[in-house]
């Protein structure tokens, strides 16, 4: 099957599916692809998942009081910073995901120390490949929100430890679907 027909089946566009291919979807059948973007992709990322299609739970979950995710995040940290460390790359995406979901959970305040190897991990997709960040000798070293925006950027008008915070997060969706374009009235 070819890459364009499986996006025009799969509703994304075909550099989509080449991006995806290159993280391991199957790219001969739409079943396969499908089943791959489920277990791989966080839900609200996957064309055709929108709120409330979903099975509905049987009863809903208790909402956790402020902070008590910290300690799932910190387990989630953990696990990522060991298989950055050990180079298991087959186990970055969940990982990844993980992480992300745990730091939606906690508010800004609470956010703990992350090593800056896991830093660089969750917001990788939006330095340059040549941030000076990346040569760093400590990637272990913890950093808060703000001390991790003032490394990547002195400035400290452009200090922003919200943006960095959130891209870490990746609330958006966009270390897969990449930037959007800037507009052309600009």
């Amino acid at each position: 099957m070819k890459q364009y027909e499986l996006a025009e089946q799969l509703g994304i566009t075909p550099a989509m599916v080449s991006k995806l291919a290159k993280r391991g979807m199957p790219t001969d059948s739409v079943e396969r692809a499908s089943r791959w973007r489920k277990r791989h992709l966080e839900p609200g990322r996957v064309k055709g998942s929108k709120y409330g299609t979903e099975a509905k739970p049987e009863a809903p979950a208790a909402r956790p009081l402020p902070g008590a995710a910290a300690p799932l995040l910190l387990d989630a940290v953990a696990a990522l910073d060991a298989a950055l460390t050990a180079g298991h790359e087959e186990q970055l995406d969940g990982l990844v995901m993980e992480v992300r979901e745990q730091l939606r959970a906690v508010p800004d305040a609470m956010v703990p120390a992350l090593p800056l190897r896991v830093w660089l991990c969750l917001v990788d997709w939006m330095l340059a490949d040549d941030a000076p960040v990346h040569m760093e000798s400590d990637q272990g070293r913890a950093l808060k929100p703000l001390e991790f925006a003032a490394l990547v950027n002195p400035d400290p008008d452009w200090r922003l430890s919200w943006l960095w915070l959130d891209e870490a997060r990746d609330v958006r969706g966009l270390s897969i679907t990449g930037l959007p374009d800037p507009d052309p009235d600009d």
